[in-house]
This record gives structure tokens, C-alpha cells and sequence, in this order.
């Protein structure tokens, strides 16, 4: 089997308790199977803390989140007490995961980091080379990958190609990877758009009200190399998506669609690197989390040009 992963993956790793941001706080926490059958062998205090701070809905178990929706098992020093007794081996799968996110293909698994993550944010933001991948074999046992997949890949990485392809300019990149129209709307009319669907924080809200202000148009401000790496993010990781399937061309819009956001939140409410970082990080906690909030964008993108193309008709 292949592990396929952007070659600075490596180069990530918790912070924990330096992160502003804790994954373990305002997130939901599933807890699979496997994990629930280890909690349940658990003695002593722990295993006891363990049976009190996990509730059951519909046969899914998940953490009880306490005071400020925090995880009952994130302690004072924003550290995990499950990883300090137990290890960890004894994380559930979505909190070992996080925040990669994966593909699979009959031969491979392609991996990558979300930028709901801070770390993951500026790992992705401050990688000064083009977005390439890098595979590993291990020996896990896999299947002949088929044509179809092999097309769907070569189409990706050749969009990612064009994407990264210095020697021309964004426009001209964005230009020639058969994009979908995007409504022109200026910052204010899209920061009401996006208050019309599933908002999860206040801090989400409120600056898309400030953005409501701003009736400029999306761009990327100067900020062409942050551009780029969202751009190569969004496409290498929504392409392959089986959820997307056959939807090429609104990706490749949802891609530039997002990165001209982000880029254009930047230019009117970032101050520095760090604020940078927070926005992209808060755009993916709120966008990318929520399938309706993808599908609703992705359903916008479509609907535009079948406008469109009846138009012309």
C-alpha cells in the first residue's frame, strides 16, 4: 500500500498545550468501537471518570463535553489525562486522526492536514515550495488501482501542476485549469452569502458582519504564494474526494472560491502572520466542517452556471 502525503506532512506535530486554539475544546467527540470496548476495560479511577464522561445517543458514544465545552479529560494545562495514563494507544480514532484528513484508492491512501488546526495552518501557509507529494510504501495489502482512478489522479496533479506554475501569473494559472464561473460578488455580498449558512462560533460571526462592509471585490491582495499553497491545499484535497466525484470543475471554482476569500479576509483583518493563521484556521473550522456548508457552496457554484449557460442558450 502506498501512504501518500504533501512533502512538509512531516514536518507537522502537535503543539498541545501552546495551541490557542485546542481541538479539544468546541468539537464534538465521537468515539469509535474499537476505543469504547478499551475504555470499558479501564479500572480503577479512570476507568470510573471514564464510564461518568461518556454519554450514548442512538448507539454512538461520544465524550460529555464540560464547562466551556471543553473535553471532560483536557486538564488545566491543555494536556490530554487519557494520553498521560494510558498513552496513546488509548485515543479514540478521531482524536489520533485529527487533523489529517485521508482518500483511498485501491493501491494508496492519500493523507493530508486540515486547516482547521493552527499548526496545520501554518505549516501549510509557510512552505515556500511548490505543493508536491511524496509517496512511502508500507506493507499493508492492496488492490491493482484501476483507470479510472489513474485518470483522476493524473487530472488532479496536473491541476496542481498548472496551480504552481511560477512562471505565469495567478490569473493566468486560475485561468487555464477549466474553472467553473464564480458569481462576481464583492467581500460584502459573499460575507452575507456565508452568514446564511450554518455558522458555529460568534467569532465567525462577527467578522463576516465586518466583512459586510467591505464592498470590494475578492483577490489576492500581494499575498500570491499563500494563494497558491490554499489553492494546491483546496484542490488536492477535495478532487479525490469520493463525496465530489465527478465533480472536477466545481472543486477546481470551490478551490479558487475559498482561497480568494480567505485571501481577501486577510487584506482588510489581518495584522500579521498570527492573524493570518487565525482566519484560515476559523474559514476552515466553519466551511470545511460542515458538509452542508460544502455542499450548500458547491450547490451555488453549479445552479450559477446552469444559469449561465441557459443564458447563452
Amino acid at each position: 500500500m502506498k501512504i501518500v502525503t504533501p512533502k512538509f506532512y512531516k514536518d507537522f506535530k502537535c503543539i498541545g498545550s501552546a495551541c490557542r486554539h485546542n481541538c479539544c475544546i468546541g468539537w464534538e467527540i465521537d468515539i469509535d468501537p474499537d476505543t469504547m470496548e478499551k475504555y470499558k476495560r479501564v479500572g480503577g479511577a479512570l476507568g470510573k471518570r471514564l464510564d461518568v464522561s461518556i454519554g450514548n445517543e442512538g448507539g454512538c458514544h461520544h465524550f460529555i463535553l464540560g464547562e466551556n465545552e471543553r473535553c471532560p479529560f483536557l486538564n488545566k494545562s491543555n494536556l490530554c489525562d487519557i494520553i498521560s495514563a494510558l498513552g496513546e494507544g488509548y485515543l479514540c480514532e478521531i482524536c489520533n486522526a485529527h487533523p489529517r484528513f485521508k482518500n483511498y484508492f485501491s493501491d494508496r491512501v492519500e493523507i493530508g492536514l486540515g486547516l482547521c488546526c493552527e499548526e496545520a495552518c501554518r505549516i501549510t501557509l509557510e512552505n515556500k515550495e511548490p505543493f508536491s507529494l511524496v509517496a512511502e510504501e508500507n506493507a499493508e495489502p492492496c488492490g491493482d488501482i484501476s483507470q479510472y482512478e489513474t485518470e483522476l489522479i493524473s487530472y488532479r496533479d496536473s491541476v496542481i501542476s498548472v496551480i504552481t506554475d511560477r512562471s505565469r501569473t495567478v490569473e493566468d494559472r486560475i485561468n487555464n485549469v477549466g474553472i467553473l464561473s464564480i458569481p462576481s460578488l464583492g467581500l460584502n455580498e459573499w460575507a452575507k452569502y456565508l452568514l446564511s449558512l450554518e455558522i458555529m462560533s460568534e467569532e465567525w460571526r462577527e467578522l463576516l458582519e465586518k466583512a459586510e462592509e467591505k464592498s470590494v471585490p475578492l483577490t489576492h491582495y500581494g499575498y500570491e504564494g499563500e494563494l497558491e499553497s490554499l489553492m494546491a491545499y483546496f484542490i488536492y484535497r477535495y478532487m479525490t474526494n469520493e463525496k465530489y466525484d465527478g465533480k472536477n470543475g466545481t472543486v477546481i471554482a470551490f478551490s479558487v472560491l475559498c482561497s480568494r476569500i480567505i485571501t481577501t479576509l486577510w487584506s482588510h483583518f489581518a495584522q500579521n502572520s498570527e492573524e493570518m493563521i487565525g482566519i484560515c484556521r476559523l474559514f476552515s473550522q466553519e466551511i470545511e466542517y460542515s458538509e452542508e456548508n460544502v455542499e450548500a457552496i458547491f450547490d451555488m457554484i453549479e445552479e450559477y452556471n446552469e444559469i449561465q449557460k441557459c443564458g447563452k442558450g
